[in-house]
């Protein structure tokens, strides 16, 4: 399927207001990712639909890898607490 950036259809399907239970349409960005020449044939940059799906994708991917860095980081952090735990309940009891 081509990528079109000034399609009017998918660029209100796109920039309406997304809320906390509300799923985003990125079907025209997924597009995009499988044709990536066609962001250079347009020769005129991103429309402003398509600049909003695009802030809107790198928000929610920081916010997904923000996440997993904090669960790894808490997980770590407890395993390490853990083995001090047993370490030192182990020296106490000889």
């Amino acid at each position: 399927m081509f990528c079109e950036l000034a399609e009017p259809a998918a660029a209100q399907t796109t920039t309406m207001p997304v809320g906390p239970n509300q799923q985003q349409d990125w079907s025209v960005v997924w597009e995009c990712f499988d044709e990536p020449q066609t962001l250079l044939a347009t020769g005129g940059g991103l429309s402003k639909g398509m600049q909003d799906m695009v802030r809107n994708a790198v928000a929610e991917m920081r916010r997904y890898y923000s996440r997993k860095i904090i669960d790894v980081l808490i997980r770590v952090t407890r395993q390490s607490i853990d083995a001090m735990r047993k370490r030192f309940t182990a020296e106490k009891g000889q």
